[in-house]
């Protein structure tokens, strides 16, 4: 017997003749629902499926935390045909918290890298890759040659294309909107951090012309914005690129 889900009823509005698909209650009786054979097979996958979707719901501790981490590497050697021989590693983490204040999040941030060997200088790390203050780079290009801004007044200055890397930041950031349309968020946010760039030669032999703290190359970096998330990405509008146009 071949099943109908439902029926369509005719009407007239405004003289305009139109038609509207009414399905059938569930479970269906005309024929009745048979879940045997494939259909019952299915059936068990399917809970089965949702049962464990549950257990990893359950290994959350909570909807309100989120974490993301990450390692990547690039190795380089003269026996695969390359003309460097080079490893660089960057591993990052950063966790989100949603506070109990209303719409509020906080988010935690570190980042490392290490470049060793025979590194060209578009692998290694810039003060762009790190400061929120100049402009990043784009597609390994350093789109600007400046000095880190040296907040710290410290030996950063002389850091250019170096082998280490490493920032620690944090933002506070305030929903003002939430929706489900083209614009699903708007946020407001604030950032603060610090990063470190160096050599591996500047750990063990001290810069010179600077002493005490100022011969550690760190640095301070923030940023306050607008963060738009919409359903084909998010884009933010900081202050902080109009910040690093002026002397710091």
């Amino acid at each position: 017997m071949t099943r109908t889900t439902g029926t369509y009823e005719r009407s007239t509005v405004a003289g305009e003749s139109v038609e509207a698909f009414i399905p059938r209650p569930l479970p269906p009786t005309e024929p009745p629902l048979d879940l045997s054979g494939d259909l019952a097979l299915l059936l068990a996958r399917a809970n089965e499926s949702v049962r464990l979707l549950e257990l990893a719901g359950d290994l959350v501790p909570s909807i309100e935390w989120f974490v993301y981490a990450f390692v990547r590497a690039d190795l380089s050697s003269t026996i695969i045909g390359s003309s460097y021989d080079f490893v660089r590693v960057q591993a990052g983490w950063r966790e989100w918290v949603r506070l109990p204040e209303a719409r509020h999040t906080l988010r935690l941030g570190l980042f490392l890298g290490a470049a060793i060997g025979d590194v060209p200088f578009f692998y290694k790390f810039y003060a762009s890759d790190l400061s929120d203050l100049i402009p990043s780079r784009v597609l390994e290009l350093n789109l600007d040659r400046r000095a880190p801004p040296n907040l710290l007044d410290t030996s950063v200055r002389e850091m250019r294309a170096q082998e280490l890397a490493g920032r620690l930041d944090v933002e506070y950031a305030i929903w003002i909107y939430e929706g489900n349309d083209a614009l699903r968020g708007l946020q407001l946010y604030g950032l603060v951090g610090v990063y470190a760039l160096m050599d591996r030669a500047d750990i063990w032999l001290a810069i010179p012309g600077y002493n005490g703290f100022a011969r550690v190359p760190l640095d301070l970096t923030f940023d306050v914005g607008v963060r738009f998330d919409t359903v084909v990405g998010v884009f933010e509008l900081g202050f902080s690129t109009l910040l690093g146009f002026i002397s710091l």
